[in-house]
């Protein structure tokens, strides 16, 4: 953005710590991490945020946790450039938690009553305790 005229500075508006790079601001930032951590927690998978998209990528797991896990990146992507967006023009910046909480909810509202049923007993597992989180 610097490099158009966009922003002044280089340095991520979020943590204000390091130059904002696409790389930085989703899977590097202080806060970034915070998100995934939280969502990690959620989904009972540990994510790990420096290399969260290669490794949802390459991660083995059922093909609905797949699922689930890729809507969860995207949105978790969107929502922190959403937040970005904020910090940058309204000087103003949700907390992690809250961000990942209104991931959480979007999530089990929108996706969750999308699953065609029957699915495979530890993927039914799996669902009832993400449901209950």
């Amino acid at each position: 953005m610097k490099m158009i005229g966009v922003c002044v500075t280089s340095l991520c508006c979020i943590c204000q710590k390091e130059e904002e790079t696409t790389e930085h601001l989703f899977f590097g930032c202080e806060y970034s991490i915070r998100v995934l951590e939280y969502l990690s927690d959620w989904l009972q998978l540990n994510i790990n945020s420096p290399n969260a998209l290669s490794w949802i990528l390459g991660y083995r797991c059922s093909r609905l946790q797949q699922r689930m896990l890729k809507v969860t990146l995207t949105a978790c992507v969107y929502c922190i450039w959403y937040q970005r967006n904020n910090s940058r023009l309204e000087c103003s910046l949700q907390k992690p938690e809250t961000v990942a909480l209104d991931i959480k909810k979007t999530i089990k509202s929108r996706c969750l009553p999308q699953i065609s049923y029957p699915v495979r007993n530890k993927d039914a597992q799996w669902l009832a305790k993400i449901t209950q989180g």
